[in-house]
């Protein structure tokens, strides 16, 4: 019997032989720059340059090493992964061979063959992070031909793998995100983006993907809150401003639509487009001027109240006539208040009211003279009177204020009666004329309480 080993190390008399080249397809220079473009989170292809140094294999094998090594010099990829492939055959644990012929699938654009290659040079050599970086470069280019080629599903398990193998780089998880989006899988796609938020991302672009995102679902108070985020990150990206531009117009295109329903007298329709507009603008405060102007008159006054105050501390001194506007506004809803108060006989609850009105504003008579019969049903009738005479100095010939300023004379006039019922009648006394001035008062105050009286 013959030595085997003995003959594997001796020369092949058919070595000589030309051994006939496969035919495939050819690849255009410049596939791998087309399909990577100018991205620069992976390393250069070329960085990575496997050696075979100090192996001790069968000659045959250093035969198909050295001539392949010629074929990848010479760019004859086609050869190249026939020898390689060759010396794999007769020694299946040469690691470095797996990774020059995954350099040549590269070559090739056989992505699929290059990433199985450098799996299992990965699986000999797991500590050896150039396999790795090599195994998620393959993969990334895999994935994004996959995607051009709208296999998204494909796509997505071939992009999730690789952030699977580096974690750390968050451009795999981006491209998944690409994925999910074209595969109209939205929830999915906000999940995965409120994962990288929580991993404290510091990429404006994470924000404003889902803002345009949360604007797709029609969620326009988190769509604002992420471009508010964005925009905090990078206050000049260009993609930001165009979202919030569109999301103001879409705030006035809301307010036109309830000031038309307002008029119409609409209101519950009016609110939900203004609601709307605020969703989509928060910090206009118009619009929450606007709002509360609905809501008191649909006597929502607490809502109301709280509107017109958020909308005074968002103005600017620059704002004056608005600011004017709000003030108003804020005093007729405390007036509108009290006035329902007072029907529903909280009058304490209306004064409490009316004080926070007359705070800002002394020159309106109608407060006074609301306030006045508020105190009146409490029995407070000097402050009813106090408040009587303040309208009537604003305005002395108001019918109302007189009216009233008799009835409450009348009325404290029957008190004095009542209290002093037996001093009043001694002619000449004291109390006797002060108790008929105060009875005598509605007739000077108001000439038509003379038939009443």
């Amino acid at each position: 019997m013959t030595n085997s080993r003995e003959d594997a190390l001796e020369l092949d008399p058919a070595q000589s032989k030309a051994i006939p080249k496969p035919w495939v397809f050819p690849v255009p220079k410049g596939t791998l720059q087309r399909i990577f473009g100018s991205s620069q989170v992976f390393q250069n292809w070329d960085d990575v340059k496997p050696k075979v140094t100090g192996l001790t294999v069968p000659l045959k094998v250093r035969e198909y090493y050295h001539q392949g090594l010629q074929c990848l010099e010479k760019e004859d990829w086609e050869m190249a992964v026939l020898f390689f492939s060759r010396a794999l055959h007769l020694d299946s644990h040469l690691v470095d061979f797996y990774a020059l012929r995954a350099e040549a699938y590269i070559q090739l654009c056989d992505f699929s063959s290059a990433a199985q290659n450098l799996r299992r040079a990965y699986s000999f050599q797991p500590e050896n992070t150039k396999y790795l970086e090599r195994l998620t470069l393959v993969l990334y280019l895999q994935g994004q031909c996959l995607f051009e080629q709208r296999a998204f599903p494909e796509a997505l398990r071939v992009f999730s793998q690789a952030s699977a193998l580096q974690p750390e780089k968050a451009s795999f998880r981006y491209r998944c995100m690409a994925c999910l989006l074209a595969l109209e899988q939205h929830q999915d796609c906000l999940s995965l983006i409120a994962k990288e938020v929580k991993l404290g991302t510091t990429n404006a672009d994470v924000f404003i993907l889902r803002a345009r995102l949360y604007n797709f679902l029609q969620k326009p108070s988190l769509c604002y809150r992420d471009l508010h985020s964005a925009l905090l990150l990078d206050p000049k990206h260009p993609q930001a401003k165009v979202l919030l531009q569109m999301m103001v117009n879409q705030a006035q295109k809301a307010l036109q639509d309830a000031g038309i329903l307002a008029v119409q007298g609409k209101l519950q329709h009016a609110l939900q487009r203004i609601n709307c507009a605020i969703e989509n603008n928060p910090l206009d405060p118009s619009l929450f001027l606007f709002r509360g102007t609905v809501y008191r008159r649909l006597q929502e006054f607490d809502a109301a109240v709280e509107d017109f105050l958020k909308a005074l501390d968002m103005m600017s001194e620059s704002q004056e006539g608005m600011v004017r506007q709000a003030q108003r506004q804020l005093l007729l809803t405390y007036n509108d208040f009290a006035v329902r108060s007072y029907q529903q006989g909280a009058h304490e609850e209306g004064v409490l009211l009316l004080n926070k009105a007359l705070k800002d504003e002394q020159q309106e008579k109608g407060l006074y003279i609301n306030r006045g019969d508020c105190f009146f049903q409490l029995g407070n009738l000097i402050f009813a009177e106090a408040d009587y005479q303040q309208a009537l100095a604003l305005s002395p010939q108001d019918e109302g204020a007189n009216l009233r300023m008799g009835l409450l004379q009348e009325r404290m006039g029957f008190c004095e009666q009542r209290s002093r019922c037996g001093l009043w009648v001694v002619p000449g006394g004291g109390v006797g004329v002060l108790a008929w001035s105060r009875l005598l008062g509605p007739l000077g105050q108001d000439p038509l309480l003379s038939q009443v009286w």
